[in-house]
């Protein structure tokens, strides 16, 4: 069964950046034309990724975990394999909170 989890999150600010310059450890770019970018996301547990930002964007949940998301408020998300996340463009951090590796595709709408 596919679960949308909506998620809203602050609007860019200039200080946010993309998370593939934040992050390139843990995100890596698979695909992109025009209209899309696809990344995917492996976080071990205890990994934390600072402040950045994604326009708006949806994820798949290969491995799942406890993602912490923080923005104007701090959200623990548990998502299940297979679930499907819409997330709104914001600014965000994000930190697996939970003791399983955290493997996801972002697909991030241009």
């Amino acid at each position: 069964m596919i679960q949308v989890i909506p998620v809203a999150t602050p609007k860019r600010t200039a200080q946010a950046k993309d998370v593939l310059e934040t992050a390139p450890g843990i995100y890596t770019a698979v695909f992109e034309n025009d209209s899309v970018r696809v990344l995917k996301a492996k976080m071990l547990p205890g990994e934390k990724v600072d402040g950045y930002y994604h326009p708006n964007y949806l994820i798949y949940v290969i491995r799942p975990s406890v993602i912490r998301i923080v923005d104007e408020t701090a959200e623990n998300l548990h998502p299940c394999a297979g679930d499907v996340m819409w997330m709104e463009a914001g600014y965000h951090s994000c930190e697996n909170v939970g003791k399983a590796v955290f493997e996801a595709l972002l697909v991030e709408v241009k």
